[in-house]
């Protein structure tokens, strides 16, 4: 029969061993690396250069929201959408963004649809995540806007 302080220390040791795998297994959301993460210029004309900062560690998909709420996906490479070269995003820390060509898929009535990201006079909000299709709390992110001017 097992005594109580055998059961208690037990118990404790199970909760101890889960505790610690779970803490370890928390996604980044961010956090203390989004000082790394900057967008420049936050103003910008069509044909100028954006340039991206990113932490050595980042998310490697990247999505753009257009002045009307029109998700561009950039580089998604389980959707087979590769703007970007994987290679190079995977291991750089800034990249550059030409408005006047940079190109994305976006959806019309379930179609897929190719075309130019910058498009409109506006706010953009460049995404970048592990999980583009889900709550940025829910996933490895960061996040910053740039103003296209005519």
């Amino acid at each position: 029969m097992l005594n109580f302080k055998r059961v208690f220390f037990i118990l404790l040791t199970l909760f101890l061993a889960f505790s610690l795998g779970c803490s370890g297994s928390q996604p980044k959301l961010g956090g203390e690396l989004g000082a790394q993460f900057a967008v420049s210029p936050t103003k910008a004309s069509l044909g100028q250069k954006i340039t991206v900062t990113l932490p050595q560690d980042h998310p490697l998909k990247m999505s753009i929201r257009d002045p009307k709420g029109v998700w561009h996906w950039v580089h998604e490479p389980e959707e087979n959408i590769l703007f970007l070269p994987y290679s190079d995003l995977k291991s750089t820390t800034q990249i550059t963004l030409l408005t006047s060509k940079l190109r994305g898929v976006s959806w019309d009535n379930g179609k897929k649809v190719a075309g130019l990201v910058f498009n409109q006079p506006g706010e953009y909000l460049l995404y970048f995540a592990d999980n583009l299709e889900t709550e940025p709390e829910n996933t490895f992110h960061f996040k910053g806007t740039v103003m296209l001017v005519e």
